[in-house]
């Protein structure tokens, strides 16, 4: 388990989000709460856990029960007493939901929209356990990053942490894409965050750029076939306010 799961966090570190993964050690210190929304298989984690050190904590969150279970028992592998491990998906209510997972198996697609999974035959619905992160962090102290990697489901999230943004003021990176909304856009979502004061970035092929900046019909252009995987397609987010680090 050590070695795949090291491999994955430095090919990730060092070729498929370099910028991004920059970005989470450029905002973490030691002894920071980090949280990672969406841990899929602990590559953010691992870079997380050494940001915010011994003195540090990161919540993980993953409602894929094998997900989780893997990221538990990887924790426990390694010894890491600063990760704590909820199997659970982040929305604005808590209950109960359904999951859906492409293709039957553990997948970064899984969303608690079937549109935005796939929406396929083979496609499996999983009941998970849906938690707001205010309710999940509410004795701890200062969040100081929040990574969202949630499939569509920025904005309940975003609204079920609506003290923590408020109190807080974590820096906020976050995937969103145009293809996996419903009942609302990527405007929404950007604007319930510049609401609480964030401003906001994407990474572009040149960097960190302004939002501004930032046209759906030019950096995530539909064309036939897997379009998301084209060089120049920018689907992250890094955002952030004046009583924010960096």
């Amino acid at each position: 388990m050590k070695p795949r799961f090291l491999y994955r966090a430095f090919k990730a570190r060092y070729r498929g989000e370099r910028k991004e993964i920059a970005g989470v050690l450029a905002a973490l210190s030691p002894g920071d709460i980090a949280v990672d929304a969406g841990a899929h298989k602990g590559a953010y984690t691992y870079w997380m856990r050494r940001a915010v050190g011994a003195g540090g904590k990161v919540f993980a969150f993953e409602p894929q029960p094998g997900l989780a279970a893997y990221l538990t028992s990887a924790s426990a592998a390694m010894r890491w007493s600063n990760v704590v491990v909820r199997e659970c998906a982040l929305s604005d209510a808590a209950g109960r939901g359904t999951l859906h997972v492409p293709r039957g198996g553990s997948s970064q697609g899984a969303s608690l929209s079937a549109e935005a999974a796939g929406g396929k035959p083979e496609d499996q619905a999983l009941p998970c356990r849906l938690a707001m992160l205010d309710d999940e962090l509410a004795s701890e102290a200062r969040v100081a990053f929040l990574k969202v990697d949630v499939e569509g489901h920025e904005l309940p999230l975003f609204r079920g942490a609506a003290r923590i943004l408020a109190r807080d003021a974590p820096v906020v990176l976050f995937e969103c894409e145009a293809r996996h909304l419903s009942g609302h856009s990527m405007r929404d979502v950007f604007t319930h965050l510049q609401g609480l004061g964030y401003e906001g970035s994407f990474f572009g092929p040149r960097g960190l750029r302004p939002l501004s900046e930032f046209d759906p019909a030019v950096h995530q252009r539909r064309a036939p076939g897997r379009f998301w995987e084209a060089p120049g397609y920018c689907n992250n987010f890094l955002f952030a306010t004046r009583r924010s680090r960096p």
